[in-house]
């Protein structure tokens, strides 16, 4: 499957629709939200640029060791560094090479360089899918270590509408990337007086808990294969006729496929550990922007929709629940019940508790396969 087959894949599931409207701005503007790029975005070969900014490019390709494969054209003079790096290592060698950084410069979350001419330099990786969510990440790492090296330590505020956390003597901050052994929870570390503290960025909107795949396998293992076995009098797994490798979870009694299987009672869904992980990190909520971010001496404001540092914190709603989905993308085998296409996820309850009676979903009890 390329990449093209896989945005389309991702598109789908998350919006219920086939594709993207090229002439529907909203489209457009969630588009890019799930994707960190747009639709419309160019990206021209080397040749696109202009004379001055191909000189800026060959020096780029020397001291950043990169192919010219690695250096596009988003106009004429802009040049897109196209490599799957972490963004902060790019923007480090950029500034050490005495690149002004632009944080405010567009085509980019996190801004880009300019050159003495004029020439503007952003960051892309190559493979969008697999950097899913870390711009939103990497705006807050940005943020602080810019005001950092503007005003040496700072203090750090984040200002949820429920209640705020501070952090002094911030001497920087980091990504971690997709570190999420030992049920970690941290997206970023801020390096304050106190050494490396934790915190779990999510976007504005719903948000999963996480995958339970490796903590509910035995539960995904017990009940599909049950169905599989036809030993489940509501649900049965049928190949998909288009997508023979995708297994569909049907209802025997119309034979449509649940949109959602919600499995209550499940071990092992407390929220402290859900939520907080073994590094109980902060949760930080907000899709942010740039009038999010307010350095006011050696003082960082960040404008948050919510901060969690407790269970109290937590509504009703929030109560963690498993679902059973469907993921196209994830359907890679022939036989069997793994890599078909169904994942596990810990949801909020508040999700389930949005069912219309016009849902076609399914809920179990585990209580019924032990």
């Amino acid at each position: 499957m390329n990449l093209i087959d896989k945005v389309i894949l991702e598109w789908s599931y998350r919006t219920k629709k086939g594709y993207p409207d090229l002439n529907n701005e909203e489209d457009l503007r969630v588009f890019e939200s799930i994707f960190g790029f747009t639709l419309n975005e160019a990206k021209k070969d080397f040749s696109h640029l202009s004379q001055q900014a191909q000189e800026v490019a060959k020096d780029l390709m020397q001291k950043l060791n990169l192919s010219q494969d690695e250096i596009k054209a988003h106009s004429r003079n802009r040049i897109i560094v196209f490599v799957d790096r972490p963004r902060q290592e790019v923007f480090k060698s950029l500034e050490d090479l005495g690149l002004e950084r632009v944080p405010t410069l567009t085509g980019s979350s996190a801004g880009g360089f300019k050159t003495p001419d004029g020439v503007e330099i952003i960051h892309k990786a190559q493979t969008s899918l697999g950097n899913i969510g870390l711009d939103n990440e990497d705006i807050v790492v940005d943020s602080i270590n810019n005001a950092v090296k503007e005003e040496g330590e700072i203090t750090v505020v984040f200002v949820g509408d429920n209640k705020k956390v501070e952090y002094r003597g911030v001497k920087g901050a980091e990504g971690v990337g997709r570190d999420t052994g030992d049920n970690k929870k941290a997206d970023i570390l801020i390096n304050d007086s106190k050494g490396a503290q934790p915190i779990s960025i999510k976007k504005d909107g719903v948000f999963r808990w996480s995958s339970a795949m490796k903590t509910h396998g035995f539960i995904f293992e017990k009940i599909m294969n049950a169905a599989a076995e036809g030993k489940v009098d509501n649900l049965k797994l049928v190949a998909d006729e288009t997508n023979p490798r995708l297994l569909l979870m049907m209802n025997p009694e119309n034979n449509k496929a649940y949109g959602r299987v919600f499995v209550l009672n499940a071990p092992g869904m407390d929220l402290q550990t859900l939520a907080f992980g073994s590094d109980n990190a902060t949760i930080v909520q907000r899709t942010f922007e740039e009038p999010d971010f307010n350095l006011n001496g050696d003082t960082l404001t960040i404008k948050a929709s919510k901060v969690i540092t407790d269970v109290e914190d937590f509504t009703e709603g929030d109560i963690p629940v498993l679902q059973f989905e469907r993921n196209a993308s994830k359907a890679t085998k022939f036989e069997g019940i793994y890599g078909r296409g169904i994942t596990i996820r810990t949801i909020p309850m508040y999700i389930k508790n949005k069912e219309t009676s016009r849902a076609n979903n399914l809920t179990l009890d585990w209580n019924d396969f032990k």
